[in-house]
């Protein structure tokens, strides 16, 4: 369990510290469309029951079309043949964004029709399964990137191949950067107290079976702004010597300070991807606020800091808020409850807490929570995103 092993790894990264059963429900899915020539597969280049990462082909923004956001430049359509054991798939185009995944058997699941479909993707990538009713079966799947100008993208996808089952496991990497606590003593307190991590992913079959750990010694790196936490997946780490991070494990970095990016704030904590995936700088991991979670005493509120963790650790495996704070996007699965704009009583445009009792204030997703309180509830088809997540292994 993580609790029972944290606190001696981050000793070492700080250097100073003394089952079985079905993966789902829902309906069957659609027959699945064949595969065509000129398709990329997928399959050829990962193994079954394996995970691998792929590079595409260039592919040129060439056509101007306007979306919710205003006119974009397009790709054509790019064929994408995945195999029938297909767990998962992630696709990265970084800088820009997928405009259209038209899933085998499945209509478009990506509508950038308006700003509030845009908004309703968080973050600029993709992944299936969206929850047991839309899986990420094989056969044949097409998509289109854009982005603000004609440019040449190189997408990176990411794909696993097995069996789903209601027992995963996944690793983990901890890293610390210089000053993100205000003592050794103080770190290793903080990470005594990991069992709200542990509770949480255990009640959806998941565990952490192998942990990493490291730091980085620049301390101009405590304090970073959310326009440039992605660089920190690009600033060299000091392995811990016995138990240096690992290659397929989603990172937490600890920072001092996270800014939001006009300054104005300091944020609890953030994902790098919904989902991210490992070995794509700016996608390794997610990145914490210390000091965001203390007190009025100025001490940290450990409850609160593991919340943070776990809430962005599932961002990073691919799970999205229940309800956004405006009330207009939501998730994409059956069993999440969802509070609309409609219990907006006081019309300051925020979803808070008590306009939403009863309708998913009491899940690890929702987007706002009590430090004092925070909640830990995950669903069935939350579990289901989780344990297909590209690092999570069956077992």
């Amino acid at each position: 369990m993580l609790v029972r092993r944290v606190g001696w790894l981050m000793c070492a990264a700080a250097a100073g510290c003394g089952g079985g059963g079905s993966g789902g429900g829902g309906s069957a899915p659609p027959s699945p469309v064949p595969c065509q020539a000129g398709d990329a597969d997928l399959g050829s280049v990962v193994p079954s029951y394996s995970r691998g990462l792929i590079q595409l082909p260039d592919v040129a923004l060439s056509n101007q079309v306007q979306l919710g956001v205003g006119p974009v430049w397009e790709s054509g359509s790019i064929g994408l043949c995945l195999p029938d054991d297909v767990i998962s798939v992630v696709a990265l185009p970084s800088p820009g964004i997928p405009t259209s995944w038209q899933a085998s058997g499945y209509d478009e699941v990506i509508d950038t029709s308006s700003v509030d479909a845009l908004q309703a993707m968080v973050t600029p990538e993709l992944m299936l399964p969206r929850g047991p009713l839309l899986p990420a079966q094989g056969g044949r799947h097409a998509v289109r990137f854009a982005g603000d100008t004609p440019q040449t993208l190189r997408p990176v996808l990411g794909l696993r191949r097995g069996a789903l089952t209601f027992n995963g496991v996944f690793a983990l990497n901890l890293v610390l950067v210089q000053d993100a606590f205000a003592s050794a003593d103080e770190a290793k307190a903080a990470f005594d107290s990991a069992s709200y991590f542990d509770s949480v992913y255990a009640s959806v079959g998941l565990r952490v079976s192998a942990l990493g750990a490291g730091s980085i010694p620049d301390p101009a790196w405590s304090t970073v702004s959310t326009a440039q936490f992605y660089d920190l997946s690009q600033v060299g780490v000091t392995p811990s010597a016995e138990y240096p991070p690992l290659p397929d494990a989603v990172t937490v970095y600890f920072v001092r300070e996270l800014l939001s990016g006009d300054t104005a704030g300091n944020v609890l904590g953030q994902a790098m991807g919904v989902p991210g995936l490992p070995g794509v700088l700016g996608k390794l991991g997610v990145v914490i606020s210390v000091d965001a979670h203390r007190g009025p005493t100025g001490a940290i509120v450990s409850s609160a800091l593991w919340f943070t963790v776990s809430h962005e650790v599932a961002h990073w495996l691919g799970v999205r808020h229940t309800s956004e704070r405006s009330g207009k996007t939501f998730d994409h699965l059956a069993d999440t409850p969802e509070c609309s704009a409609a219990r907006d009583t006081n019309m300051n445009g925020l979803l808070e807490p008590g306009e939403c009792a009863g309708a998913g204030t009491d899940n690890l997703m929702f987007w706002y929570y009590d430090p004092h309180g925070p909640p830990k509830r995950l669903t069935a088809d939350q579990g289901v995103v989780l344990r297909s997540s590209y690092v999570a292994e069956s077992r």
